[in-house]
């Protein structure tokens, strides 16, 4: 069925795309010039390659870049790629990240330093106008040992054990030999060597699988629990409680676990505190004098391990302790594999206009692909 009379076709609205179809060819008529898309309707479609192929080339060279690194470029190992991979490796840049503002600490940034033909890939981890030193391996700002929040921890973290390192969970009071039990080397491996690892983060996701349920997570040194995270059901066990080298630090409700519940512990003790949160809620913050660490341990019963990880933060290699400060306009970076980084330590802050951006992605090899933080 249509609507509308024959007179009211023949005599279209002039706002209408008909009614100006008709005034440029009465114009025509009359000598005057033709739009080209009228006479040529199809044209339209034929610019529609061009149009794309001119904002793709808009992105590619305006708005993001694409760097490589090279097989020997390990400062950013395992953050970007693992020391051990050969090949050139490809990373995305956000061009535009920094024209309206200056980065953020914790930021991967590519810049090209003056006298330098590559660019370089560090993360910015000192801001403009604040006092830095190094010490004991970990970054000391404005007169303090930083401590990251978790957002920045858990992406400067180096992975050790992964979930498949745990499958069969805690079941009693097992503690799987070499895994939960064993020494953790920066690689990863497990190791009978002492004084491996340092700061740990651990994360684990837990269901209570009984009425009254018990689980602990311990980091122990040299045989000695120096600190202990328990959750427990409210029942005959107990309440649950955290503790640092023998003394209690927090307890109450948020320590509890409730029967057929499923909750995540995050607990590290990284940059001199012990810090815990349960299903996202920050339990613990408490003064922790560091150490090197041997084992990650959990006491479980009648909860089920679902997932479990554990990592270590990133430790700062240094020379000298002698404090510094970032000028106004500049930026301290260091690469996460320190020790085989050459960064703001050996050539000083880069200054803002040497950033080219922030680095948001892997882009090869294809089995790398993934968003960097």
């Amino acid at each position: 069925a249509t609507t509308g009379s024959p007179k009211q076709y023949a005599n279209p609205s002039p706002q209408s795309p008909a009614g100006a179809a008709r005034r440029h060819l009465k114009r025509a008529a009359r000598g005057g010039p033709v739009p080209l898309m009228l006479r040529a309707p199809r044209l339209q479609w034929l610019l529609v390659p061009f149009v794309l192929l001119a904002l793709i080339l808009l992105v590619r060279f305006l708005l993001v870049g694409v760097y490589t690194m090279p097989a020997e470029s390990v400062s950013m190992a395992p953050t970007l790629f693992p020391a051990d991979e050969g090949g050139d490796r490809w990373v995305l840049a956000w061009l535009g990240a920094y024209w309206f503002d200056g980065p953020s600490r914790g930021d991967v940034v590519v810049f090209r330093m003056p006298g330098q033909a590559s660019p370089l890939v560090k993360r910015v981890m000192v801001l403009p106008g604040e006092r830095w030193w190094i010490e004991d391996g970990d970054l000391f700002v404005d007169g303090a040992r930083l401590v990251k929040d978790r957002a920045l921890l858990d992406r400067v973290a180096v992975p050790l054990l992964g979930a498949s390192d745990f499958e069969g969970g805690a079941d009693g009071m097992r503690r799987a030999e070499g895994l939960h039990r064993g020494y953790l080397l920066p690689d990863g491996a497990p190791s009978r060597a002492p004084g491996t690892v340092r700061d740990v983060v651990v994360r684990v996701q837990v269901r209570a699988a009984s009425a009254d349920p018990s689980f602990s997570l311990q980091i122990e040194e040299k045989g000695r629990a120096r600190a202990v995270l328990s959750l427990r059901g409210g029942g005959g066990r107990g309440r649950g409680f955290a503790s640092v080298d023998g003394a209690e630090v927090a307890k109450g409700d948020a320590f509890t676990i409730r029967g057929g519940e499923e909750v995540e512990v995050w607990l590290t003790n990284a940059d001199g505190v012990l810090r815990a949160e349960v299903a996202g809620r920050e339990v613990v913050r408490a003064a922790f004098r560091p150490g090197w660490i041997h084992t990650v341990a959990f006491l479980a019963e009648g909860v089920e391990v679902v997932e479990a990880a554990v990592a270590r933060d990133v430790v700062y290699e240094a020379d000298d302790r002698q404090e510094r400060t970032v000028e106004d306009g500049h930026y301290l970076v260091l690469g996460d594999n320190s020790r085989e980084s050459r960064d703001s330590r050996a050539f000083g802050p880069v200054p803002a206009d040497a950033l080219l951006g922030r680095v948001f992605a892997v882009a090869w090899p294809p089995s790398r692909v993934r968003r960097v933080r």
